[in-house]
């Protein structure tokens, strides 16, 4: 069997065929290195180095820390780093620093991001706009009836509704989700968001 693309993906599908009988596996992949997106990125047409794919596994990624589990991959052999603070830049610097959530006090979605996350730019009025969507984050409860009333509209639209400033919007929403579900809030249903 040939494996082509040596990411995450092609990685664990040619460990689990080499463990089967009868199997010989090759992989096969573009670059030298293994990694896919997640290796050490790549550099951009004007030579600058640029990340690219995924930098961090949650607890709910079962199947990644099996894997690790079966090569061995645990204690000092561990190749993950712990738990980290992320930063969310603009062309003008750093914007907000969001915590390890896992750390802190366990409040409901949204409210414990709002309070939690270091907002370094926006005004005290821009963040104090984002307090309706905690109510929504709440009120969310992934059931048949929630996710018929809230996927009727953008996430952009239910933030312009309960009255987000443009600026909390284009500076701390709008990046995450860009970041989190790969397309503008206007093109993302306010159900998928939140």
């Amino acid at each position: 069997v040939v494996v082509i693309g040596a990411g995450w993906g092609g990685l664990a599908t040619a460990w689990e065929l080499s463990k089967r009988e009868g199997y010989r596996v090759t992989l096969v992949d573009a670059q030298a290195r293994p990694g896919g997106v997640v290796r050490d990125g790549f550099l951009t047409r004007e030579g600058r180095p640029a990340e690219a794919g995924q930098h961090g596994f949650w607890n709910e990624y079962y199947n990644i820390f099996k894997l690790f589990d079966e090569l061995g991959l645990s204690g000092e052999q561990d190749p993950l780093t712990g738990f980290a603070e992320q930063g969310q830049y603009s062309p003008r610097g750093l914007e907000a620093v969001w915590p390890v959530f896992k750390d802190q006090q366990k409040l409901p979605t949204g409210l414990g991001q709002a309070l939690f996350t270091r907002f370094l730019s926006l005004s005290p009025l821009d963040r104090a706009s984002a307090a309706p969507l905690v109510l929504a984050f709440s009120e969310f409860d992934d059931s048949p009836e929630a996710w018929a009333r809230y996927d009727k509209m953008s996430f952009r639209d239910l933030c312009r509704s309960l009255g987000v400033t443009k600026r909390m919007y284009d500076e701390a929403f709008e990046p995450m989700i860009l970041t989190g579900l790969f397309a503008p809030g206007e093109q993302c249903s306010a159900a998928a968001a939140l």
